[in-house]
């Protein structure tokens, strides 16, 4: 048993060493393996599309590679080995594409069996109302001798009802106005005392709201006069509190740790950018204005430039024609074991972390 429980041991650590050797590896390429990359571009100046660039980035012996065409044909393509990942170029049918088929395909079902069942239930209407059309038509002809004998029943008693409703009617007239002209003379004397006090009564309602109004005005007018205080109180205090951040700032960035913190970070800042910049850079330009004169100038300062720039740009004079045409080849590559070493570099100095303290005001 304990040979066995060996064996198993070995085994376990045996392949635990070969995936952390695996891993060490993938982080080795990583790291010290760089991104390699090209630019390509080509065009002349006054066409419809003037200019035609090919990015190209691989890593690994081209193990990765993926490249970008704009404007001409414009796609990106990834490629891992022989297999390609990613390619815009070729159409795609993604799944939302196939769901909404068939929802329309669903759909159009629906519709078809909603007209089928609207089609079956005209078809029973027209049946039943043309047998309901022939039973009324028997119906009324039976029907017609009876009513003209109902008919004449109905305006007699009609009549006769209207003149007793007549009589009635001029017998409450009658009784209403005899009413009505002996109490006039009784309430005369009412109505004027009345009229009176409402008159007196209306005059101090009046009073009322016109005090009432007064009173309102004065309050609003003392709110805009606090508003306003308390406007230019909370304007001042944001003008005080915006000159203390100003004179707070600025003392720190005349002060020795800003300058420190300025001087190391543009240091990494350049370490950056010398590894990420093109080895290899060649401009090839043809330029013409119209005129030998401008050419010529533009041909004078070059020549003062060469001595920093004669390598990697060449140019060649056209003195008769308006042209700009040539083109750019740029080869580079980035590795991530130096952008590695920047970042930790930054985020263990103690003086940016200092600043950073300052800046959000908290407790060195």
């Amino acid at each position: 048993m304990l040979h066995i429980l060996l064996l198993i041991l070995k085994i376990i650590g045996i392949v635990l060493a070969i995936i952390i050797g695996v891993l060490l590896f993938a982080i080795i390429l990583i790291l010290f393996v760089p991104v390699r990359y090209r630019v390509n571009a080509e065009g002349e100046w006054g066409k419809d599309e003037p200019f035609h660039v090919e990015i190209r980035v691989t890593w690994l012996l081209h193990l990765v590679n993926i490249l970008l065409s704009y404007p001409n044909a414009s796609y990106i393509k990834a490629r891992i080995l022989i297999f390609t990942i990613f390619d815009s170029s070729k159409p795609r049918i993604s799944k939302d594409k196939g769901k909404s088929q068939r929802k329309e395909s669903r759909e159009n079902r629906k519709k078809r069996a909603d007209k089928k069942n609207k089609t079956e239930e005209m078809e029973s209407d027209r049946i039943t109302s043309n047998i309901n059309g022939e039973v009324s038509d028997n119906d009324i002809d039976d029907g017609r001798n009876d009513n003209t004998d109902n008919e004449k029943n109905e305006d007699i008693d009609n009549t006769i009802n209207d003149n007793i409703n007549k009589k009635e009617s001029i017998k409450v007239e009658d009784e209403y106005h005899g009413d009505a002209s002996g109490t006039e003379a009784e309430d005369g004397n009412t109505r004027e005392v009345r009229d009176d006090a409402e008159e007196k009564d209306s005059l101090w309602i009046k009073i009322k709201n016109l005090f009432a109004k007064i009173v309102s005005l004065f309050l609003k007018l003392l709110d805009i006069i606090r508003n306003i205080e308390y406007t230019i109180t909370s304007i001042c205090d944001k003008i005080k509190k915006v000159i203390g951040n100003i004179g707070y700032y600025a003392e720190i960035i005349q002060g020795e740790l800003f300058k420190e913190v300025f001087g190391f970070s543009k240091n990494q800042l350049f370490r950056v950018i010398r590894s990420i910049r093109p080895r290899k850079c060649d401009i090839c330009l043809t330029i013409g204005t119209g005129d030998p004169a401008s050419t010529g100038q533009i041909f004078a300062i070059y020549g003062m430039l060469y001595p920093f720039i004669g390598r990697n740009v060449s140019l060649q004079a056209d003195f008769e024609e308006m042209i700009i045409k040539g083109n750019l080849k740029i080869r580079g590559k980035v590795t991530a074991f130096t952008l590695l070493i920047v970042a930790l570099r930054l985020y263990r100095d103690k003086n940016i972390r200092q600043l950073l303290k300052m800046l959000k005001r908290e407790d060195a």
